[in-house]
């Protein structure tokens, strides 16, 4: 029952349903991706005692880092999940901001501080959002890098061992501005999971991470060419107990090939990645729009549980299996 919501919130990791894939065509739609629930009554005006319920909650983390959560539950246990959305806020700002480089007091500050000097302590999300960095790397060779530093060094040059990170080089410097704002979804709806709710949605960024269904079924996203004009074409796809990854041209996307230090090439307009883990999601949609859909697309593909898509510089939809 939801009166002992408090009881689990920060115990046990957990396991989510295989992901639903279905997609079909849909009418024009702004240019991002937003999870559905189109019987959602802002003013409350619907929502019954002992009726499904969206509640919804909004704030802004450290690193100016938008996030908004719907929970569905029922009417009357309104009063609990404020104090799981309390929770859930507090616990992920404590994060963000030991995540966040233009923090100086911060984990990413101090490691950067003392690059090419020695070990630094760090938290356990530090090493935990560094652990799901370092498989993207190494999948992408390089293609997703939280080096922001590139004509120095990259991941190769960063030493761990838990607790302790090293970065190599000298004026080298880290940042998780392309990994975060995933990392950060799956810890909200892992907060929600242990409270024993199981109808969820966070939206932080460009990152869109459910649990459940909505109160209208299945969680949906819409992903559109922003750039067709009034030719616009789009998709619907489930996102039930997953995730997606948006990155576009001119929003979000990465000015800067990691690989090398160059200027990124505009192989695509966006790209979406959809997966369990959205922190991994999210540096593989970075990775992926590097790519471009000649080398991306097979990439997904070589990835268990991942699919994505990638609109081109022509407007084409180019779909990974299983989409």
């Amino acid at each position: 029952m939801l009166k002992k919501l408090l009881i689990a919130f920060v115990i046990g990791l957990f396991i989510l349903p295989a992901a639903s894939f279905a997609a079909k065509k849909a009418a024009p739609h702004k240019a991002k991706a937003d999870a559905k629930d189109s019987e959602y009554d802002p003013y409350g005006n619907t929502c019954k005692a002992n009726g499904k319920c969206t509640f919804t909650r909004k704030a802004t983390l450290p690193g100016n880092i938008p996030v908004e959560i719907q929970i569905v539950s029922l009417g009357s246990y309104k009063a609990d999940v404020e104090k799981v959305f309390d929770y859930a806020i507090n616990d992920v700002t404590r994060v963000a901001t030991l995540l966040n480089d233009d923090d100086p007091s911060s984990d990413v500050s101090k490691v950067n501080a003392n690059a090419g000097v020695g070990f630094v302590q760090v938290s356990p999300e530090f090493i935990q959002i560094l652990g799901a960095a370092k498989k993207c790397f190494q999948w992408t060779n390089g293609a997703f890098d939280i080096t922001s530093t590139p004509d120095i060094g990259n991941f190769n040059n960063i030493k761990i061992k838990e607790p302790m990170v090293y970065v190599k080089k000298p004026k080298m410097k880290i940042s998780f501005k392309n990994i975060v704002h995933g990392y950060i979804a799956d810890l909200l709806i892992k907060a929600l999971y242990n409270a024993n709710l199981n109808d969820a949605s966070a939206e932080v960024g460009p990152v869109i991470r459910t649990i459940g269904t909505s109160v209208t079924g299945n969680w949906r996203t819409q992903i559109d060419d922003a750039g067709a004009g009034y030719a616009k074409r789009g998709m619907t796809i489930d996102i039930s107990n997953i995730s997606v990854a948006t990155v576009t041209a001119g929003v979000n996307a990465p000015a800067v090939d990691p690989r090398w230090g160059s200027p990124a090439l505009p192989y695509a307009k966006s790209v979406a990645i959809f997966s369990r883990d959205a922190a991994i999601g999210e540096a593989l949609a970075s990775a992926v729009f590097i790519l471009g859909p000649d080398k991306g697309i097979p990439l997904i593909n070589s990835l268990q549980t991942i699919k994505g898509i990638v609109i081109d510089n022509k407007g084409n939809f180019i779909k990974s299996s299983g989409l």
